[in-house]
Formats: structure tokens, C-alpha cells, sequence
């Protein structure tokens, strides 16, 4: 079980949290996100504090910095079935993280609907119309009974590391370049 916030309360939060941190001088705020349904939230906020406070906001998802090669070198021709939420990269890097804590005995088997009437479905709600991607909003319960909506087998601690280390490059990098940046010399 997950305790979550409702949206609302969630925006209200680390608004409130960057109105301190703004009323004690910060002037870039950079958000490290590991919940995908958090992003439409903290862009909103970011775009917000820019607007109304003049601050820099930044924002990455760590689930999402691994480039196209480096899946493809990780997981092979197993890449598509491996990334999905309950699956890759999370495996990996909790296995590298927290291996104690891992309980790959309960993860069961694949229930991830891929099918809902005539759309096919590749996560929680992405679909493809004539190409191009679309959204249909269900919960993911909707989806799966296990939250899983890839194979989670396929991690490991190796992988995990290699993953880890990414992120936290890309952490890095951000922030020094948010540290170089100038919000007075906008582009254009």
C-alpha cells in the first residue's frame, strides 16, 4: 500500500514548501521526481513561481534518464517488455539500493491489461492513434491488480547500479548548469 496525497494537496504542499524556500532567498529550486503523476503538478507550480516570483524551477524524473542506447545495452531485445511502472528501472535500482528489501516472491504473475475495446494500450491510459500518441485517464487499477505494468524479473543489481549512477549524473549536471544560469537573460 502507498499513502498519497490527493493532487490538490499535493500542488498545495510544495508550493507552500517553495514559498519558505523562496521568502529565505532561494532563487532556483530544482525538483528531482520519481512519481510520473507528479509531473503535470510540478510543472504547473514551476511555470507558476516563474510567472508570479521571478525564481528559476527545474524539474527531472529519474525514471527517465536512461538514453535509448542505454537500454537497449542494458536489457537488449527485452527493452520494451522491461520499462513500465512496477517494472524497470525501479527493480534495478532498489535491488543495487535496498536488496534486503526486495520481495520478488510477491511480485506474481503479468496481469497488465494491453487491450481496452479497440486501443491499445502501453501504460496508464497511453494509446496510439494512427501514430501518434493519445491518453484515455484510468487509474491503475484499471490496468493491473499488482501495479505492474512491465516484467519486473528482468532487473538486477548490476543493471541497478549502472542506472543509479546515471541518475545521479544527470542530477549533477542540472544542477551545476542551474548554477551557471541567469534568469535575467532570457532567451530571444
Amino acid at each position: 500500500g502507498t499513502i498519497s496525497f490527493r493532487p490538490e494537496t499535493f500542488f498545495m504542499v510544495i508550493q507552500d514548501m517553495c514559498q519558505s524556500l523562496i521568502e529565505h532567498g532561494i532563487t532556483k529550486i530544482l525538483f528531482v521526481n520519481g512519481h510520473g503523476g507528479n509531473s503535470a503538478l510540478i510543472e504547473m507550480l514551476g511555470r507558476k513561481l516563474r510567472r508570479e516570483k521571478q525564481v528559476m524551477v527545474g524539474k527531472y524524473d529519474i525514471w527517465q534518464t536512461m538514453t535509448l542506447e542505454m537500454k537497449k545495452n542494458l536489457y537488449g531485445e527485452n527493452a520494451d517488455k522491461a520499462m513500465g511502472h512496477g517494472g524497470e528501472p525501479v527493480t534495478s535500482v532498489m535491488h543495487y539500493l535496498n536488496p534486503e528489501n526486495m520481495r520478488m516472491d510477491l511480485a506474481g504473475t503479468e496481469d497488465r491489461k494491453k487491450t481496452w475495446q479497440e486501443f491499445d494500450m502501453y501504460s496508464v491510459g497511453k494509446t496510439k492513434i494512427l501514430g501518434t500518441e493519445a491518453m484515455i485517464y484510468f487509474d491503475m487499477s484499471d490496468m493491473t491488480s499488482r501495479g505492474c505494468l512491465a516484467d519486473p524479473y528482468i532487473g538486477d543489481k548490476e543493471k541497478g547500479q549502472v542506472i543509479y549512477e546515471r541518475m545521479v549524473e544527470v542530477g549533477i549536471e542540472f544542477v551545476h548548469r542551474m548554477e551557471r544560469s541567469d534568469m535575467t537573460k532570457l532567451p530571444g
